[in-house]
C-alpha cells in the first residue's frame, strides 16, 4: 500500500455514530490514513467520480439509499474500490450478503476498536488489491484466446474441427467462404448436411471415424475438392485427432491447403507441406505445455532434429538483477547469456558449453549482432567480419557455420538488415556502454554445424524465425501461468485462515463441518464439535489493550491447536475470542476428554488476566456436543447443541467444560 496515507470516505448520516466513528478514525490516523465524511450517498458518488479513495467505510441505512442497493450503487460508479460495510445490525445474512455483493467486510459499529478498524480497512484494501491482479490476469488471459482465434480466421487456409459424429464444431472465415457461408451456420452440421459430393462426403466420414477411433493423425498429399460454385479444386489436408483435457471426447482437428496455382511445382510442394507440418507440430509441442523448462527441451530437440543440425541451443538473457544474484557472474559485466536447454547430435562432445562458445570475446559478439535481426554466418573461418581470436577459438571448437535468433518477450521476430558493430577489433565494451539487448529481449535460439560450412536456406532461416515467435509466446504463457498459480494460491490462503491467529477461520469451519458431517453420515459414525471462548476477554483487552489482546488469542490458538492430537482433528478461530474444534469419529466422553485436555493446556500458559472474576489468569469455557448424523437433521443441531452446552459452562461460574445433554451419547 505504499508509504503515502491512505484516503478513507466515511459514509455515515446517524450523527451519534458519526462522533463516535470520528473519534475511532481521528486514533487511527496515526498508522496513515486520512479521511473525509459525508452523510448521504450521492454526494459519496460525487466524489468517488470526481477523485481517487483507497477504500469506503459505508453505511447501509442512509437517507438516500437503503440497505444491499447502497453497496450496488457505489460498485457502479467505481468497480474496484474496497468497501468495508458499517452496520448496527448484526444479522449473518445481510452480513454475507454485502460480501456477496461486493463489500470486503462486515463490522458491528458497537464493536468497532482502532486497531480493529485498521486492521480491517487493511485487508480490506489488500484483498481487493489481489482480486484487481487476477482479473487483470484473466482478462489477459482473455485477450490471448482472442488473439489465436483472430489468427485462425485470419489464416487462407481451411481450419476446422469436428465431433465425432462428424458436425462442425469450429470452422474459420477461409472455409466457410469456400462453402459459401458462414462459420456459424456450419456449426452442428456434417458435410453431407452443407450439399458436399456424396461419395467425397463418405469415403471423408470414414477416414475421419478411423483417425479418432486409433487416434493417428492424416496427411494427406492431395486430393479434390468441389466448392458451392461447382469448381474442383486441390488441396493437401492435415487431420489430426483431439482429445479434450480431463475428458473421454474425442474430436478432429482439420486444416486444409489450396495448393491448386502450385501443381506444377509439385516436387516443391511435397517439400513445403511437410515443412508446414513439422512446424505446426513443434508449436503444437511447445504450447502443449505450460512448464518453461519443459517447453524449451521440447523446441531444442525438435529444431535441431527438423533442421538436422549437429547442435541446437537457447540461452536466457540475464538481467543485471539476475547477473548479482549468480556467484560466478563477472561484476563488470553488463550483460550475460545464461544456457537454458541444449540437444546435440553427439551428446558425449556438445559444443555449446565449450569455453569457446561462450567466453568473454564469443559471447559478446553473440549478444552484440543478435538484438532484433535474424543472424547467419555460413562459414565462420572464411568470414573477415569475425576478430582473429574469435576465428581461432572457434576452429578449435569445431564450429564453423552457426544460425541465430533472438527470442523477444512474447512478439514475433522482425527481419532487419544485419548490420556489424564498428566497434574496436575484439569487441570490447566500455564500464558505462548501454546494454545491447533491449528489454524486450528474452534470449536467443541457436543453431549449430560443427565441422563443415552450411549455406543457410530461406526456409531454414524462416522457420527457426516463426519458431521463435511461437516460442517466445509460449514463453509468456508460462510466465503468466506461474504468476497466476502464485495468486491463487496466495488467495486461497487469505480466503481460509485467520490473518491474526494463523489458523483456519470460520469460513473454513463452515466447509470442513459439512464436509465431515456428509462422511459421518454414510459411515453412521459419531461426530463431535467443541465451541469455547476465553473468559472476560472484553474486559482483558479493555484493561491490558488490544496488543495484549491480539498476543493473548494467538497463545490459546496456538494451544488449542497443539492439544488437539489427531491428525484428523480440526482447530479453528470462529470468530472474535470464540474457537471450535472439530473431532471426527468422537463420542461425547471422548469429546469431554479433548476438552479438559484443553482447558489444562491454557491454564498452563499462565496468561496473568488479574481482571478476571474467574481467576488470575486467563481460562476457557467450552462446550461439548457429539451425535450421529440423521438424514433429518443438518450440521446445525450440531453446532446449537454445542453452544447450549457453552452456555451452561458460562452459567456453572467459567473455567470449565460441559456436555450437551440433549444430543450426547
Amino acid at each position: 500500500m505504499g508509504d503515502s496515507a491512505i484516503e478513507v470516505l466515511v459514509v455515515e448520516d446517524n450523527p451519534t455514530d458519526a462522533r463516535l466513528l470520528e473519534m475511532i478514525l481521528a486514533k487511527v490516523t496515526t498508522q496513515g490514513f486520512r479521511w473525509r465524511r459525508v452523510d448521504r450517498l450521492s454526494d459519496a458518488l460525487t466524489l468517488l467520480n470526481q477523485r481517487r479513495y483507497d477504500i469506503v467505510l459505508l453505511d447501509l441505512a442512509l437517507p438516500d439509499s437503503y440497505g444491499l442497493d447502497t453497496i450496488r450503487r457505489v460498485r457502479s460508479a467505481v468497480a474496484d474500490v474496497p468497501i468495508v460495510v458499517l452496520t448496527g445490525l448484526d444479522d449473518e445474512a445481510i452480513g454475507l450478503a454485502s460480501l456477496r455483493e461486493g463489500a470486503q467486510d462486515y463490522l458491528l459499529k458497537d464493536e468497532l476498536r482502532p486497531n480493529l478498524l485498521s486492521r480491517a480497512m487493511r485487508y480490506a484494501i489488500e484483498r481487493q488489491q489481489i482480486l484487481d491482479d487476477l482479473r487483470h490476469n484473466r482478462e489477459e488471459l482473455q485477450r490471448q484466446e482472442s488473439f489465436l482465434r483472430a489468427i485462425v480466421d485470419a489464416n487462407p487456409n481451411f481450419i476446422f474441427v469436428k465431433d465425432e459424429r462428424g458436425r462442425f464444431t469450429l470452422v474459420n472465415e477461409a472455409l466457410a467462404t469456400f462453402y459459401n457461408t458462414t462459420p456459424g451456420r456450419m456449426l452442428g452440421k456434417t458435410e453431407a448436411e452443407l450439399g458436399g459430393n456424396s461419395a467425397q462426403v463418405q469415403h471423408s466420414q470414414r477416414e475421419e471415424e478411423s483417425i479418432i477411433e486409433t487416434m493417428q493423425e492424416k496427411y494427406i498429399a492431395q486430393e479434390p475438392r468441389r466448392s458451392s460454385t461447382g469448381e474442383v479444386r486441390w488441396f493437401q489436408t492435415i487431420k489430426k485427432p483431439l482429445m479434450l483435457p480431463n475428458s473421454t471426447q474425442r474430436q478432429l482437428l482439420g486444416v486444409i491447403t489450396d495448393i491448386t496455382e502450385r501443381q506444377q511445382a509439385e516436387a516443391l510442394l511435397w517439400q513445403q507441406a511437410e515443412r508446414e507440418q513439422l512446424l505446426s507440430q513443434v508449436t503444437q509441442q511447445i504450447r502443449r505445455s505450460l512448464d518453461l523448462g519443459e517447453i524449451l527441451q521440447t523446441t531444442v530437440q525438435t529444431v535441431r532434429e527438423v533442421l538436422g543440425v549437429d547442435q541446437t541451443a537457447i540461452y536466457r538473457h540475464l538481467t543485471p538483477a539476475g547477473m548479482a544474484s549468480r556467484s560466478d557472474a563477472d561484476p563488470s559485466s553488463t550483460h550475460a547469456l545464461e544456457l537454458s536447454a541444449m540437444n546435440c547430435r553427439d551428446a558425449a562432445r556438445p559444443v555449446c558449453g565449450s569455453e569457446a562458445v561462450t567466453d568473454g570475446v564469443g559471447l559478446e559478439r553473440l549478444l552484440y549482432l543478435v538484438k532484433h535481426e535474424i543472424w547467419e554466418v555460413e562459414d565462420v573461418l572464411a568470414d573477415d567480419r569475425w576478430p582473429a581470436a574469435y576465428r581461432d577459438a572457434i576452429s578449435q571448437a569445431g564450429v564453423r557455420a552457426i544460425l541465430a535468433v533472438p527470442i523477444l518477450r512474447g512478439e514475433a521476430v522482425p527481419v532487419l538488415p544485419l548490420k556489424m558493430d564498428d566497434r574496436p577489433e575484439g569487441g570490447a565494451t566500455t564500464g558505462h556502454a548501454p546494454n545491447p539487448l533491449g528489454d524486450d529481449q528474452w534470449g536467443l535460439l541457436v543453431v549449430y554445424q560443427w565441422h563443415e560450412p552450411h549455406s543457410w536456406q530461406a526456409w531454414e532461416i524462416e522457420f527457426l524465425k516463426q519458431l521463435a515467435g511461437q516460442l517466445a509466446i509460449a514463453i509468456q504463457q508460462a510466465e503468466l501461468y506461474r504468476r497466476l498459480e502464485l495468486a491463487n494460491r496466495k488467495l486461497e490462503r487469505l480466503a481460509t485462515l485467520d490473518g491474526l491467529t494463523g489458523i483456519s477461520n470460520r469460513r473454513s469451519f463452515d466447509e470442513a463441518l459439512a464436509r465431515e458431517w456428509q462422511r459421518a453420515l454414510r459411515q453412521q459414525s459419531p461426530l463431535a464439535i467443541l465451541v469455547g471462548d476465553i473468559d472476560s476477554f472484553k474486559t482483558y483487552n479493555d484493561r491490558y489493550g488490544h496488543l495484549a489482546g491480539d498476543d493473548c488469542l494467538r497463545q490459546v490458538a496456538r494451544s488449542i491447536a497443539q492439544a488437539v492430537k489427531r491428525s484428523t482433528d480440526l482447530t479453528f478461530r470462529y470468530g472474535g475470542e470464540e474457537f471450535a474444534v472439530i473431532l471426527p469419529e468422537t463420542h461425547i466422553d471422548g469429546a469431554m476428554t479433548v476438552a479438559h485436555g484443553i482447558l489444562e493446556t491454557i491454564r498452563d500458559l499462565q496468561i496473568p488476566h488479574a481482571y478476571s472474576p474467574v481467576a488470575s489468569i486467563v481460562t476457557l469455557s467450552l462446550g461439548a456436543a457429539s451425535l450421529i448424523p440423521r438424514a433429518n437433521l443438518d450440521p446445525s443441531a450440531l453446532v446449537a447443541a454445542a453452544d447450549l452446552a457453552l452456555f451452561e459452562a458460562k452459567t456453572r461460574g467459567r473455567n470449565r467444560a460441559c456436555p450437551s445433554g440433549e444430543l450426547s451419547h
